[in-house]
């Protein structure tokens, strides 16, 4: 394989090695920000669950479990498709996420009772499982470790563009018609078509096959495909390939072992508590505003949601600069506070529950771009897909568990000790991070993968050669 020095002279083999190897990460990214969009539309509900309860007639109860269903899917979808993953490679399983969208974002033009809604809901839950845990580590498997942690936050950014283009779709199409709450819960059936198309032209991830043990076949795809400017052993040196083979079809053995079991701890734990509060709150954003005195809250969460995009794109800025620790220690404590000062000011004026309100959402959405990066930077390839599962069950779990019980929360205890939980939560996931987040700024993907005892600045760096 030929080999381009760092600091060589640039010459038109060498630029078109590189342009080479930026076209398919293009393509690989432009597939997986599809995929983010998606995420973000096909979750936020509000806009549409608030229609659709009239006319299906829904109960409470219905409602939670409509609003409820696709991270109550999550939650056997991760681990499900994590595993599937990790076994049988990226591509497969990209190409099937967006096949399987599309299916289930049509249907839902066709339902005609909540029970409909819900099972069609909680299968489009899975499939979100399924691309939380495959276009994200492809992600990570081909960008540069310098600009890493930006690629990657740059997709959860577009799981906020998604989650806020479904409530101006909601907000656009409101009573204009007895079946317009159909259109934000099916529209993004437009982004599943184009992502669909892409993914079938996508190369298998050379990492994978290379943690897989199958090296000649990855140095095969990488001189075919992608050109020597991919760097193959920034992401799977041959050093490890040993321990590699030894350790193929560990799975869950070694993500609850000696050496990984803090980092899933912490993955696990920071994402339920990140990502809890915003999905209970933001599900039923105009009915939990409308409560605190906003009127009709609808217009008020589509201006929380605007600035989640806001906060979103500023995670993405700083998450190369300051580092992943100190964004998640800082958005956990202001998000908290601002829930707090809601929570225990009972009657506070409508400019200062609008004022936390917005708070919580800039900074919440800053932080929400981290479950995008950590879990795809603390685990090796073989079960990179398998620890995102895991992390994706856990916190829709809780996030389901939240987005049923936060309607029965507000008749029974009131929205101000609503609110206090949330908090509470958020509280929880500081704590942990205090004492578990690690640093992985900088370091290559096979670098801040290494063990827990390891340096995560240890290895290459992962740049492109040249």
């Amino acid at each position: 394989m030929t080999t381009i020095h760092p600091g060589a002279r640039p010459t038109a083999v060498h630029e078109g090695h590189r342009r080479q190897y930026r076209r398919v990460f293009l393509l690989v990214f432009t597939v997986a920000m599809c995929g983010k969009l998606i995420d973000g539309y096909v979750q936020a509900v509000g806009p549409g669950l608030a229609m659709a309860t009239r006319q299906l007639d829904m109960s409470a109860l219905w409602q939670g479990l409509v609003g409820a269903g696709a991270l109550i899917g999550c939650f056997v979808g991760g681990p499900l498709f994590g595993w599937l993953t990790d076994r049988y490679g990226r591509k497969p399983l990209v190409v099937f996420t967006m096949a399987a969208y599309l299916v289930g974002c049509l249907a839902q033009l066709w339902v005609t009772t909540a029970g409909q809604l819900f099972a069609v809901r909680l299968f489009i839950g899975m499939i979100i499982g399924a691309e939380y845990v495959v276009t994200s580590p492809m992600v990570a498997e081909f960008a540069p470790a310098r600009r890493r942690g930006t690629l990657l936050a740059s997709l959860q950014f577009g799981w906020y563009v998604g989650f806020i283009l479904a409530y101006v779709v909601g907000y656009l199409v409101a009573e204009s018609a007895p079946d317009a709450w159909r259109w934000p819960f099916a529209g993004a059936a437009v982004l599943a078509a184009l992502g669909l198309c892409l993914a079938l032209r996508v190369p298998e991830s050379p990492a994978w096959l290379a943690g897989r043990g199958r090296r000649a076949e990855a140095e095969r795809l990488v001189a075919r495909r992608i050109g020597p400017a991919y760097d193959l052993d920034a992401f799977a040196p041959k050093s490890a390939e040993s321990g590699t083979s030894s350790r193929q079809g560990a799975g869950w053995a070694l993500l609850l072992g000696r050496e990984y079991r803090k980092r899933t701890v912490f993955v696990c734990v920071f994402w339920a508590c990140s990502v809890l509060p915003y999905f209970a709150i933001g599900t039923f954003a105009p009915q939990v505003l409308s409560a605190l005195g906003l009127g009709n809250g609808l217009a008020a969460s589509v201006a929380t949601s605007v600035l989640a995009v806001v906060g979103s794109a500023i995670g993405v800025v700083l998450v190369d600069r300051t580092g992943r620790r100190p964004l998640v220690l800082w958005t956990f404590w202001i998000s908290a506070v601002a829930l707090a000062v809601i929570g225990l000011w009972s009657g506070a004026p409508v400019a200062v529950v609008v004022i936390c309100f917005l708070v919580f959402s800039f900074f919440n959405a800053a932080q929400g771009v981290l479950p995008g990066v950590y879990p795809k930077e603390l685990f090796p390839a073989q079960v990179r897909a398998g620890a995102s599962g895991i992390g994706t069950a856990v916190s829709r779990a809780a996030s389901a568990a939240g987005t049923f019980l936060l309607p029965l929360a507000m008749d029974r205890f009131g929205v101000s000790a609503t609110i206090l939980l949330a908090a509470a939560v958020l509280v929880c996931g500081a704590a942990v991070s205090h004492v578990l987040a690690p640093e992985t700024r900088g370091a290559s993907l096979a670098g801040a993968s290494t063990s827990a005892t390891s340096s995560p600045a240890d290895g290459r760096d992962g740049r492109p050669k040249g």
